[in-house]
């Protein structure tokens, strides 16, 4: 589950790319517990648990709680039978749950496709259709640029199309892309120098807000028993000497 939320915001992941994430996610989840649709009609008892459509087996579900390891296989069959049937219940339960809940939200944002941000979606505009999408966003935009750096961006766009007609090598590159590709992968046909603007400003329209996955994956490194009240000085020099083998290396390679 930690790999399906950190995946999901990642700086560069486009919104849709979180939709991917989930269904990866529930798909595992239901191979944890071998859960399945229910394809016929059978009781909720002591040897199936039903819910929204899917069925889990206690024999299954009995597995995956023997499958953590012998400590938990020795506490499960020690406990008495009733006691077995709520943990393997419960079990079951909360899986289940957490599948029809990733389901719900894949359903609610089913039809959210979010504004083009990839190159072979960006030459199918005309400039008159993408200049409208960035006056949605000039107020937002003016927090942190100038009316000269919309200008820029518009006039990317125009030779982001005048390049496609005219430079056969980027025609075919962006004609091989696809609506799956992820912001990084769509944009590596352009190559690196090129519609900057326009890439930043595509990037802040449809990637994932940060969340605080990649903050806490940073912290995580920070092992000091004073870590609850490091001053900012400190904490940077802890950040520093961590990271000091990786940058050598960047040096040395």
């Amino acid at each position: 589950m930690n790999i399906a939320f950190a995946e999901g915001q990642r700086l560069k992941t486009l919104v849709g790319e979180q939709k991917k994430s989930l269904d990866k996610l529930k798909r595992n989840l239901l191979e944890i517990v071998r859960g399945n649709r229910v394809i016929f009609e059978e009781p909720d008892d002591e040897v199936n648990y039903i819910n929204g459509g899917y069925i889990v087996k206690s024999a299954n579900a009995i597995s995956m709680i023997k499958d953590c390891g012998l400590y938990y296989q020795n506490l499960f069959d020690e406990v008495p039978p009733l006691v077995q049937k709520d943990l393997w219940r419960d079990i079951s339960k909360f899986v289940i749950s957490l599948v029809i809940g990733i389901e719900g939200q894949n359903d609610a944002s089913s039809g959210y496709k979010g504004p083009p941000v990839l190159p072979h979606e960006l030459v199918k505009l005309r400039s008159y259709e993408f200049n409208a999408i960035v006056a949605e966003q000039t107020r937002r935009l003016l927090c942190l640029k100038t009316e000269c750096d919309l200008e820029i961006i518009q006039e990317e766009h125009r030779e982001l199309i005048s390049a496609y007609r005219s430079e056969e090598p980027l025609r075919d590159a962006i004609n091989s892309s696809t609506s799956t590709d992820s912001f990084i992968d769509g944009w590596k046909c352009i190559g690196s120098g090129r519609f900057e603007k326009l890439k930043e400003f595509c990037g802040g329209l449809r990637t994932v807000f940060p969340g605080t996955a990649t903050v806490e994956s940073d912290f995580s490194i920070v092992k000091n028993d004073y870590r609850t009240a490091l001053t900012d000085l400190s904490l940077e020099g802890i950040m520093h000497s961590k990271q000091f083998t990786t940058i050598q290396s960047f040096v040395e390679g």
